[in-house]
């Protein structure tokens, strides 16, 4: 499983072409895609997504994962 996380990210500080990216080049990947994609205005048509989840949530994608695709927030850096 491939995850990614964009954090907590809201309104003005979105992620946008790197979750339209990804939900993009998922239909030729052969590894499930899970997306934690904050807030964005287009939902992604070919992945699962989660606009927020718990931290928990998120460790436990983290453990699960055989990539993880971050922001680079200092959270997702340090758990990851």
């Amino acid at each position: 499983m491939i995850f990614v996380t964009v954090g907590n990210s809201i309104k003005g500080v979105e992620f946008y072409r790197l979750i339209k990216k990804i939900d993009d080049i998922a239909v030729n990947l052969q590894e499930e895609v899970i997306a934690q994609i904050g807030y964005i205005d287009e939902y992604p048509k070919n992945i699962k997504w989660f606009a927020y989840m718990s931290f928990t949530e998120v460790l436990s994608y983290f453990k699960q994962a055989s990539v993880i695709i971050g922001h680079g927030g200092v959270g997702t850096v340090i758990n990851a």
